[in-house]
């Protein structure tokens, strides 16, 4: 991951309904939406996005629709709140060829690079990445 994608994934809000049955102590947020930074159609994208869902599932995780989107909603990616840990995330992500996943574990988030590079600290705790219902 480049110091830029970084600073992309770092500004990141998410929107969203809290689970009814409240925050996972640890999950990931994962998308499969326009892996390695391509630009794909908008039918593409939910496709991959359902065969992540399938996929999630079919390992017997419980997912819940969570969006990741820039600081002024213009770009948005939906994705899946799943509660796994870190090493689990990344394999998912890389099988869906994203750069990089979050990680939350008691409220502290991390990006996760798939394939190249450390993990690196969010900046913000999942409070104030978390902004709620979609605008």
């Amino acid at each position: 991951m480049t110091p830029s994608q970084l600073r992309l994934y770092r500004s990141t809000v998410f929107l969203g309904r809290k689970p009814k049955v409240g925050w996972p102590a640890e999950f990931a947020v994962i998308t499969a939406w326009e892996p390695t930074g391509e630009k794909w159609s908008p039918a593409r994208n939910r496709a991959a996005d359902r065969k992540l869902r399938r996929a999630l599932i079919s390992e017997g995780h419980r997912a819940w629709r969570i969006t990741g989107a820039s600081p002024d909603f213009v770009h948005r990616e939906p994705g899946w709140l799943v509660p796994i840990g870190r090493k689990d995330a990344i394999r998912i992500g890389r099988d869906f060829l994203q750069i990089a996943v979050f990680h939350v574990r008691r409220g502290r988030v991390t990006v996760l690079p798939c394939f190249r590079g450390r993990p690196a600290p969010f900046g913000r705790p999942w409070g104030e990445a978390w902004v709620g219902r979609p605008v």
